[in-house]
């Protein structure tokens, strides 16, 4: 009797071993599908950059050449839009949905990591240049307009624009930390570091 008892006692362990397992499988696919939609984000975060960078590389020229401002300062502002676009490109290089799903999370998690640490680094670095770019602005505004009310107006407008999209820039930034953060906390979860 103690024996039949101890066979289906063994039973019922391999059973909810079985169980246990189909459920770590289910929870590792819906951890890699979650991690899928959030890497797929990121990338479309990257994708934007690079429209945004596009957009502002016809339209700065244009508008700054039209308002006769001097061909050094937008020559500077296209340097920076190309190297605001490269950098972008650098730190997103590699980073893909194909590898979450064949297993290579540990490599993903350091090449998010990577992404978040070079994307902290470029928003440290680019204050200083905004400033003395807008300063440049500003002199390039006032020496080269007669109409000082016009001037000062173009000047509030561009420094108004720049809030702004100082703004949406950072809130950006913080969705991008935010599901860069989520990815490396999944992929912990998953690998169980």
């Amino acid at each position: 009797m103690l024996s039949a008892e101890w066979q289906e006692m063994k039973e019922q362990i391999a059973l909810l071993k079985k169980t246990i397992e189909r459920q770590d499988i289910v929870n590792d696919r819906l951890m890699r599908s979650a991690m899928k939609r959030k890497m797929r984000s990121l990338n479309r975060e990257a994708w934007f950059a690079y429209a945004m960078g596009a957009f502002a590389l016809v339209y700065c020229n244009y508008v700054f050449l039209d308002m006769g401002l001097s061909l050094a300062f937008s020559l500077t502002t296209t340097v920076f839009l190309l190297v605001a676009i490269g950098y972008t490109v650098w730190e997103h290089r590699g980073l893909s949905t194909e590898e979450i799903a064949t297993g290579r999370l540990v490599e993903v998690g350091r090449k998010v990591a990577r992404m978040k640490r070079l994307e902290q680094q470029w928003l440290r670095g680019v204050f200083p240049f905004l400033a003395l770019w807008f300063g440049w602005f500003v002199w390039e505004i006032w020496q080269y307009e007669a109409d000082k009310a016009y001037a000062l107006g173009m000047i509030v407008g561009g420094a108004v624009g720049g809030i702004m999209g100082g703004i949406v820039g950072y809130m950006r930034y913080r969705n991008k930390q935010r599901l860069a953060d989520d990815i490396l906390d999944n992929i912990k979860d998953v690998c169980g570091e």
